[in-house]
């Protein structure tokens, strides 16, 4: 909100108007009239609002006060940041002066350490400097961002046993003593499930495991099975 000294053609200023403004794109803002004053005749108060189109010289829908590339239109190119300058750029692209844009979402981590390259994190701290906040509350969430459990480890984000051993470290994401490499569900533990075969895929799976996210095992006795004849091979 600000106030502003309205003009009609140059004259009849109305002093210390006061408006509210709000962005309706990169190039247009609308200011709402809040004062009840008269302007040129006519009540202010039955104006709903003012727009004012910003220069936008290239044409590309960014205005020219926050457009890298002023002079050169993104030619409908992806700009997730609104800066001017294309997520990626390609030959063509590059042919016309541009380069791609090495922080596509603006929060001053590069993409190519950024977890989340297309989502800001809007001033929220980042110790590790990873693009992953430390801490991630309901607004931060419905970003799509989540928060750092190793907040102070750039290359790591994810624990998913809370074993204070990132996932891209562990060789056991979910805690249940199968090995990611051997485990059908590697972020889903099958603690307090029968695991006959130890697959991490339980031998049953009620509508509480479904809902987790498991599927029962149809082959429960593999592992058994195959043991078992080991056992009858050794013997004879």
């Amino acid at each position: 909100m600000g106030t502003f000294d309205l003009f009609h053609a140059g004259t009849n200023p109305m002093p210390n108007a006061t408006l509210a403004w709000t962005a309706v794109s990169a190039q247009l803002i609308k200011f709402n009239i809040l004062t009840a004053q008269r302007f040129i005749g006519y009540s202010v108060a039955g104006l709903s609002e003012v727009k004012i189109r910003l220069a936008d010289t290239d044409g590309d829908h960014v205005s020219d006060e926050a457009d890298t590339y002023a002079n050169i239109s993104l030619g409908g190119r992806i700009d997730s940041d609104k800066d001017g300058i294309p997520n990626d750029c390609d030959a063509a692209c590059i042919s016309t002066g541009m380069s791609a844009d090495s922080d596509d979402d603006n929060d001053g981590v590069l993409d190519v350490n950024d977890v989340f390259p297309l989502i800001s994190l809007a001033g929220r701290t980042d110790t590790d400097g990873d693009g992953v906040p430390d801490s991630c509350d309901a607004n931060c969430l419905s970003t799509g961002l989540v928060a750092d459990a190793l907040p102070n480890d750039a290359t790591e984000y994810l624990d998913t046993d809370a074993d204070l051993i990132g996932n891209n470290t562990d060789d056991d994401d979910d805690g249940d003593s199968v090995l990611d490499v051997n485990d059908a569900f590697p972020l889903i533990s099958v603690t307090g499930y029968t695991d006959t075969d130890n697959d991490g895929r339980p031998n049953d799976c009620d509508t509480a495991c479904v809902a987790l996210g498991m599927t029962a095992d149809t082959d429960d006795a593999r592992l058994s099975a195959y043991s078992h004849q080991c056992i009858i091979n050794l013997l004879y």
